[in-house]
């Protein structure tokens, strides 16, 4: 009866075993499911990053360009109200 008792024990205890061993097993591929989606992730938001930052200067420079289009044309029209107020003078 002992014997018998302890047989049983033994193959729950087997059982057991199997049974976390294959949810290890599981756990450790949807572990490595999640790092190969987190990867995927940060890569995008790398990408998405680059690009910002990419945009951000294209847009910096457009800006200094049409700044200094500006100034030019307000210096131009400051030199055309002179002319004309020279000639209003005169």
């Amino acid at each position: 009866m002992v014997t018998a008792n302890i047989k049983n024990f033994e193959q729950r205890l087997k059982a057991l075993d199997d049974l976390m061993l294959k949810a290890r097993a599981t756990q450790n591929q949807e572990f490595g499911e999640m790092r190969q989606m987190i990867n995927e992730e940060m890569k995008d938001m790398k990408s998405a990053n680059c690009q910002f930052g990419f945009e951000l200067e294209r847009n910096q420079n457009l800006f200094r360009q049409m700044q200094s289009e500006l100034l030019l044309t307000m210096e131009e029209k400051k030199q055309q109200n002179d002319t004309i107020l020279e000639g209003v003078v005169n």
